[in-house]
């Protein structure tokens, strides 16, 4: 299947966010913020009765440092950051036309002048999202189809197909939100 496209800027975030958001390492930090936000719970209960409105400042400025990083700036934070790193490392690619070969025994990608061929026996898994087909090689490493110029149902029922003649994970996860 020969499939031509582009990628945006907005895609390449989509996909970061993704592996992020599946990256188990980088849980700790909400944990880490839970078992802090209760041992402060747990010390102004036991010692309510004997601080006085300065040593109330610590714990209410503890909650208000947490809960404007949960609702606010963790996503926007990241986001930025993000941005930044793909336009720095990506400028080259986005908004370039991309052709991919998928065939049988090999994926082929052309972008300009540079070309990529990998073995379709590489691929662990293939992953719909909203935005973007990921034909995933290992766990950093991703083909990136975006669906904004080309024929979904048709890409998708050749990915399935693919899936299954190579006994690999389709997985759709089209709630994922960026």
């Amino acid at each position: 299947m020969r499939i031509e496209f582009s990628l945006s800027e907005n895609d390449y975030l989509t996909y970061n966010l993704y592996v992020l958001s599946k990256n188990q390492k980088r849980k700790w930090l909400p944990r880490l913020l839970g078992f802090l936000s209760l041992l402060i719970i747990i010390y102004t209960i036991f010692n309510f009765r004997n601080i006085n409105l300065q040593g109330l400042m610590f714990p209410l400025l503890f909650f208000a440092i947490i809960a404007s990083y949960v609702f606010f700036g963790k996503n926007i934070y990241l986001k930025k950051i993000l941005k930044s790193n793909i336009r720095k490392n990506y400028q080259k690619y986005i908004n370039k036309t991309v052709l991919m070969d998928i065939n049988e025994s090999f994926i082929i990608e052309k972008r300009g002048e540079n070309e990529t061929k990998t073995s379709v026996s590489e691929l662990i898994e293939i992953i719909s999202i909203p935005t973007l087909f990921l034909l995933k090689i290992s766990e950093n490493r991703a083909y990136l189809i975006s669906k904004s110029q080309i024929n979904i149902d048709e890409v998708e029922s050749f990915l399935q197909e693919l899936a299954n003649k190579l006994n690999i994970k389709y997985i759709n996860d089209l709630k994922f939100k960026q």
